[in-house]
């Protein structure tokens, strides 16, 4: 969506979403962090495509809801709800390309996986029908 000085839109809703969701979880919930070895999400996986790349956060109990959008300063924003992660897993987890960094912050009821992308890509989509305990997160080239 444009506005009439020519401006694009496109990511408002989602950050505007993403502002709420934030908010909401500091207001009803504690930042007690949702870090436990060995249950939730414990890797991260990439896997090169001819349109962008496959990332996929490997887990071993089901996520219940998940969000993605990629920042203005290409971070790859992920909020996982009733999920926990492996702290120390993802946070010694060698980068790879195009992931240049791993920040993790959890909240009472949803935690956040934040991957510093050292590449430009055009769009973000979690992928749906996935019926395993992954989480897999297509990011488009432009």
């Amino acid at each position: 969506m444009t506005h009439r000085d020519g401006v694009s839109s496109d990511r408002a809703p989602r950050t505007v979403l993403f502002g709420i969701l934030l908010l909401a979880m500091e207001l009803f919930g504690s930042c007690a962090p949702l870090f436990r070895p060995d249950t939730g999400i414990s890797d991260i996986r990439v896997e090169h495509k001819k349109n962008g790349c496959l990332v996929t956060l490997q887990g071993n109990e089901p996520v219940k809801n998940v969000a993605a959008f990629i920042s203005t300063n290409d971070w790859l924003i992920i909020t996982l709800v009733g999920t926990t992660v492996d702290f120390d897993r993802l946070r010694s987890w060698r980068t790879d390309d195009p992931i240049g960094d791993v920040a993790v912050v959890g909240y009472k009821s949803s935690v956040q996986v934040t991957l510093k992308l050292t590449a430009k890509f055009r769009s973000c989509e979690v992928v749906p029908g996935n019926d395993s305990d992954n989480v897999e997160i297509a990011l488009f080239n432009y």
